[in-house]
This record gives structure tokens, C-alpha cells and sequence, in this order.
């Protein structure tokens, strides 16, 4: 009994203290974006702010750049990036300066256009090619394939047949993408952590490069600037044309969600053309800021082939799209399929530069 009157009172002690205590714990104003907007490049959104916050004193920035903020409405840049940007607001609390972190998703503006097609004719496609990279250097296709122990590189004329060279990669090799720039041959592998620059002409190794921040080898293509790289995420990375390396890159979106498994890649004036892994689709982003603009909907091109013995149900499908610039038509195809279709693509509805 003695002992219970003893700890009794410390029990009481101990509860005043942390009551206390706790009484005098205030938690931090916030501010944050309201929600249900669309938020894009040059939006303005609408900001709750904390009643106990001065108006006045908020401001925000993004990489050390203020932007345009009044009345609750925070102006966006045209130029901002699409996708998660990492915005500060500093605002005065209890005379004294605070500083907070607010993640902005930053979707493309508008819903992408439908893009129609026009089949030109057909040429024979070898049904053991598991398509993974398809490129056009005049009236030469280049070609990579994929499967472990199974990849190489081919360089042929659809329109004659001729097979010009060819080579088999090492057994450890699962092959992607390739992009002809200049006098070489950028080429990826799956998995294996690295892509390889070769001789255009003998497909014989120079160098490799190292992927570094992307997942995976999937897609190549370029343009005068850059080569751009996918890597099965909602990135499409920009790299040197000089070593390979990665320089930075554009995130995939609609005006509602990001878009991963861009696959095998074809640039064409402002615009990438990008295989969807596992989809009859071909979506048109726009090079400079990942903003789905265009779908092409290439879903009637597999009732058109022939399957035999090398066509996989789950694996044997639609990736590979090149443009021929002086027939300005495009070449498609997919693994193991037995057909490569040339196409005509009307881009009337969007502005080609």
C-alpha cells in the first residue's frame, strides 16, 4: 500500500509535465496547392495558404527562380519541364522567416490528337529478326535484334533484298535499339548495364558507355543535338552523340498521367515516334518538352501477317519504325513478324517543323 501511494503522486507529476508540454508544441502553418486542377506549363493554380501565414510574405521558387505569385494564384513559366518539380514557398511565421518544399506534378497541356495512317505497300520481313532497333541510312535499314545469345546487328535494302552485313553479339548479350549518327552506330543492351558505339560500316566495337541514371536499354533515336534513349520509365533521356553519356531527360505525358514503356524510338522533325511495349499504339511526343501531342493506332497491322514458328503470341509484337526521308513514308514492323509495312502518316493535324 505504501508503495502505491509513493508512485502514485510521480505518475501525476509526469502527466501534468507531458500535458503541458504538449500544449505548447504548435504545429508549423502550411501551404499547399489545391486540389483537382490541371496543372501544365503557364497554368495558374490556386494556393491555400494558412490564416496565420502574412499574404505578404509568400513567395515561391523553383530552382532559385521566383515565380509570379498574388491573390492566391501562382503563376507557372511557359517554359517550365513536365513532370515532378520540386517548388520552395518561404512565408514569415511568428516574425521569423520559414521555408517549406511543395512537389508540383506538371502534366502537358492538351489531350492528344488522333493521327491516321495510310498503308503505301509491303516488304518481306524475316520472321527470326525480334526486332528491338530499325533505322534508315538512305535505302539501308539497319537493323539490332534481341533474345539472350540470340542478338545481332543486320544492315539491308528492303527493296532489293540485299543483306549487307551482319553480326552476332556475345552470348551474354540481350540487344536493343541502335541510331545511326554520323559514321557510327550507337547500339544498347537490356540489361547489361551499357551501350556500345561501333563502325557504322563493319557494326566492330569503338567504345561503350555506361548507363547512369536510366533503368534499362530499350529505344534510340536523334537529331542534330542529341541522341534520345528509353529506358522502359517515364523518361525519355537525351545523351552526347560525342560519348554517350546522359545528359538529362524528358519526362512522358498526357494531359492527365505520365506514360512508361516508350520502346523502340524514330525522330521526325520536332517529334519522337515511340513504340508503346505491348500495345498496337505509336505515340507522337514532342521532343522538346515529352508532351504526348499525337496516337497512332496501328492495331490493324497485325491481322495483315503471317505467323509461323518464330511468332510469340505474348512476345512477338508491333515494335520498329523508321522514316525513309526521300520517300518521306515510314517503315514499321514487329518481332518475328513477316511483314514490314510502309506507311504514309498524315501530321496535318499538328504543326511539323
Amino acid at each position: 500500500m505504501k508503495a502505491h501511494l509513493r508512485i502514485h503522486p510521480l505518475l501525476l507529476v509526469l502527466t501534468f509535465l507531458l500535458t503541458g508540454c504538449a500544449s505548447k508544441i504548435e504545429r508549423l502553418p502550411q501551404v499547399s496547392i489545391q486540389k483537382g486542377q490541371q496543372i501544365y506549363p503557364g497554368a495558374s493554380i490556386k494556393i491555400s495558404v494558412d490564416s496565420r501565414i502574412d499574404p505578404e510574405s509568400v513567395s515561391f521558387s523553383i530552382d532559385n527562380q521566383k515565380l509570379d505569385y498574388s491573390n492566391g494564384q501562382l503563376k507557372l513559366p511557359d517554359r517550365i519541364s513536365i513532370g515532378k518539380q520540386k517548388v520552395t514557398t518561404r512565408f514569415s511565421y511568428n516574425d521569423k522567416m520559414e521555408q517549406m518544399s511543395l512537389t508540383l506534378s506538371v502534366y502537358a497541356r492538351d489531350k492528344p490528337i488522333k493521327i491516321e495512317t495510310e498503308l503505301v505497300t509491303t516488304y518481306e520481313h524475316s520472321t527470326d529478326y525480334y526486332t528491338q532497333g530499325l533505322e534508315f541510312d538512305g535505302d539501308w535499314l539497319y537493323e539490332s535484334t534481341g533474345g539472350l545469345g540470340k542478338s545481332f546487328i543486320v544492315r539491308y535494302n528492303p527493296f532489293t533484298g540485299t543483306v549487307d552485313n551482319t553480326k552476332a553479339l556475345g552470348k551474354e548479350i540481350f540487344g536493343e535499339g541502335l541510331t545511326v549518327v554520323n559514321d557510327k552506330l550507337f547500339h544498347l543492351t537490356w540489361q547489361n548495364g551499357y551501350g556500345t558505339i561501333r563502325n557504322k560500316k563493319n557494326f566492330d566495337s569503338i567504345q561503350s558507355f555506361e548507363y547512369r541514371g536510366s533503368m534499362e536499354g530499350w529505344g534510340l533515336t536523334h537529331d542534330e543535338n542529341f541522341i534520345y534513349k528509353s529506358d522502359g520509365s517515364e523518361f525519355i533521356w537525351r545523351l552526347s552523340q560525342t560519348d554517350g553519356s546522359e545528359i538529362d531527360y524528358l519526362t512522358i505525358s498526357s494531359q492527365k498521367s505520365y506514360f512508361k514503356n516508350a520502346n523502340e524510338l524514330e525522330l521526325f522533325g520536332d517529334f519522337i515516334l515511340s513504340n508503346v511495349y505491348q500495345k498496337d499504339n505509336v505515340m507522337v511526343i514532342d521532343k522538346n518538352t515529352g508532351a504526348i501531342v499525337g496516337v497512332i493506332d496501328l492495331s490493324s497491322l497485325k491481322e495483315r501477317i503471317k505467323k509461323d514458328a518464330f511468332f510469340d503470341p505474348l512476345n512477338s509484337v508491333l515494335n520498329g519504325i523508321a522514316y525513309h526521308k526521300e520517300r518521306e513514308t515510314f517503315f514499321v514492323t514487329g518481332k518475328n513478324w513477316n511483314t514490314l509495312f510502309e506507311l504514309r502518316i498524315d501530321f496535318s493535324p499538328l504543326e511539323i517543323k
